[in-house]
């Protein structure tokens, strides 16, 4: 079991951190907007983005960006890709030595043009732990739990790996 702060609470941000408790992972899922995670909180679901999937109970909705990262093996970024460089900037002080990154940022960072993981590597520095994951896959269909294929990149096998079999 492992323990994933997911940073974004929009419908694939919401949709990961509903499946990563699924396996076993301790799972807080961020957001910025504390009125909207006390009622993801309160009501256990994400009915703006992501309506009819349901939270497990393990599942932490919170605002705090501190605490939600504090102890997190590994954080997964779901942030729009204009909010990345903002976001990365934040949480960058906070990261402590050995927690791995998980981007599931989609797109291109819109000033510079950079793939995310340059963005990451930019702002956290090169040695960290890094993978991107994609799709093919939609939102809806890992909130459901419904069979869909998630792509893992890493120049790590073994974190790729790890990353791979918290998804899966």
């Amino acid at each position: 079991m492992s323990t994933i702060a997911v940073l974004g609470a929009g419908s694939y941000g919401t949709a990961l951190a509903i499946q990563l408790p699924r396996l076993g992972n301790d799972t807080r899922l961020w957001g910025r907007e504390a009125a909207q995670m006390q009622k993801l909180a309160a009501e256990r679901d994400n009915a703006e983005y992501l309506p009819g999937c349901k939270f497990p109970p393990s599942l932490k909705p919170m605002s705090d960006l501190r605490a939600a990262v504090a102890d997190a093996e590994d954080v997964l970024l779901a942030v729009p890709s204009h909010a990345l460089h903002p976001v990365l900037r934040t949480v960058a002080p906070m990261l402590k030595p050995g927690q791995g990154i998980v981007s599931a940022v989609k797109g291109l960072e819109p000033e510079t043009g950079k793939l995310v993981h340059e963005v990451v590597e930019d702002i956290v520095g090169k040695g960290r732990k890094l993978a991107v994951i994609s799709g093919p896959t939609f939102a809806k269909e890992v909130g459901l739990g419904m069979p869909t294929a998630v792509t893992v990149a890493s120049d790590d096998p073994d974190y790729a790996e790890k990353v791979v079999h918290a998804l899966h």
